[in-house]
């Protein structure tokens, strides 16, 4: 199963994904959200600007949770799952590539290590499905 910038949308993403791991048969899943992990980090003023404006808006019809990859593992480890893999993009699918600004905004995501995504591939922990919904 795939939950492709699903999480961040749903009103209790853990009971979401709750409801996913009863519902998958043996094995696991991919999930991909938006990094959130750059508000942690001392941003110049006008690049944190620009990136909050054009990559990663905060506006709440945009997104109803932030995630940082040790507040979605608090998830997985919560529901019995393990991951088997993660890694980081820099680019997504909603950032204005036409934009003159496109490939300025990666060279300084580069410069900060900045993320737009992180990606996950998870599996049970334990082969009892058993999770109470």
């Amino acid at each position: 199963m795939t939950a492709w910038d699903v999480l961040e949308h749903c009103a209790d993403p853990k009971a979401t994904l709750r409801v996913i791991v009863k519902l998958l048969k043996p094995g696991g899943m991919f999930v991909r959200v938006p990094d959130f992990s750059f508000m942690q980090d001392k941003l110049p003023t006008d690049f944190a600007a620009s990136y909050l404006k054009w990559i990663y808006p905060l506006d709440p019809d945009q997104r109803a949770f932030h995630f940082t990859p040790r507040s979605l593992q608090y998830f997985f480890n919560e529901l019995g799952l393990t991951i088997v893999q993660n890694w980081q993009s820099q680019d997504d699918e909603y950032t204005p590539r036409l934009d003159g600004r496109y490939p300025i905004w990666l060279k300084e995501m580069s410069l900060h290590k900045i993320a737009c995504e992180m990606n996950f591939l998870v599996r049970y922990a334990v082969q009892d499905n058993s999770l109470q919904i």
